[in-house]
This record gives structure tokens, C-alpha cells and sequence, in this order.
């Protein structure tokens, strides 16, 4: 059960992994061609952040129950392997709702690489690969920085994401 110790301590992290790698996002400072760079603004469709951080952050609040309910299971588990296969549901659940989430345009395709890595996790777990591995092979995908900015102001006014540590202090 020291396997299943050390990812159940590493699961606590996933609760949030979606959110915290979308507020992560950022881009370098060498990107000064890109939209919103060097002191421009880059608008999201009308309602589109707000929107999509709605879906985004309630199905990461959803998921945060779901894993610390799945997490007591786990540890209940006769061995690692089948401590494991209660987190796949949650994570299932998870991608399927980050899936309905209508991103905006200039968000999409780090959406969209959130969405994947999660559901390699998925997979994954169903696999009976070691949970205590999975998380970190995710990455966080870059983001214009004016985006990010963007994203986080919305995230501010939305509970859901400042529950989940998606908005920033």
C-alpha cells in the first residue's frame, strides 16, 4: 500500500490539475507578434470566457468531489491495483463535462490538450498503469499572456474558480 500512499497524497493535486494547468498557461515574453502581445488586448467572444469558465471550473469543482470520495474508496481498496480503477469514473466524468465546455477560439487548442492528457490519465487508470506516473506527464499548454490575463479576470468573478484555485490572488 505504499504505492497507493504516495498517489493518493499525489491525487489531492489532481482535484485541480485542469484548472491550475489553464491558469498556468502563459506565454513567453518573445512573443510580441502574437494577438494581445506588447500592451494589446485580446477580446474573447461575446460571453465566451465567462461561458466556457462556467462549464470549465463547475466540472473541476464536480470532479474534486467525486476524486475526494473515490480517493476514500481507493484507500479502502485491497491492493493498488484496484485502488486505482475508483478514479476512473471520476476522471471519466471529468473529460466528458470539460468536453460540453465551448471554448473560446484563442483557448481552444490548449482546451482541447487538457482535455486529452486527462483522458490519457483515464485511459490509463483503466489500464492498470501506476497512478502515481500519470500526472505528471501532463504539461501545461502556453497562452498568450494577454490571454491568461483575460481568462483570469472572468475566472475572478465566478465562485466555482476561485473554489478551485483557478483564479488568480
Amino acid at each position: 500500500m505504499v504505492h497507493l500512499r504516495k498517489y493518493l497524497l499525489r491525487g489531492l493535486a489532481a482535484c485541480a490539475i485542469a484548472p491550475a494547468l489553464l491558469a498556468a498557461c502563459g506565454g513567453d515574453d518573445d512573443e510580441a507578434d502574437s494577438p494581445g502581445a506588447a500592451g494589446g488586448t485580446v477580446a474573447a467572444p461575446t460571453g465566451g470566457d465567462e461561458a466556457y469558465l462556467a462549464v470549465y471550473c463547475k466540472a473541476s469543482v464536480t470532479f474534486g468531489a467525486a476524486f475526494v470520495a473515490a480517493l476514500k474508496k481507493g484507500a479502502a481498496a485491497a491492493n493498488d491495483k484496484d485502488a486505482a480503477k475508483v478514479f476512473v469514473e471520476p476522471f471519466d466524468a471529468y473529460v466528458k463535462e470539460l468536453r460540453t465546455a465551448k471554448p473560446p477560439k484563442d483557448v481552444k487548442a490548449a482546451h482541447d490538450q487538457i482535455v486529452a492528457a486527462l483522458a490519457d490519465v483515464a485511459k490509463d487508470l483503466k489500464d492498470g498503469k501506476d497512478p502515481s506516473q500519470l500526472l505528471d506527464a501532463i504539461e501545461a499548454p502556453d497562452l498568450d499572456e494577454a490571454i491568461s490575463a483575460r481568462l483570469d479576470a472572468a475566472a475572478k468573478k465566478n465562485p466555482d474558480c476561485v473554489g478551485v484555485g483557478f483564479a488568480s490572488e
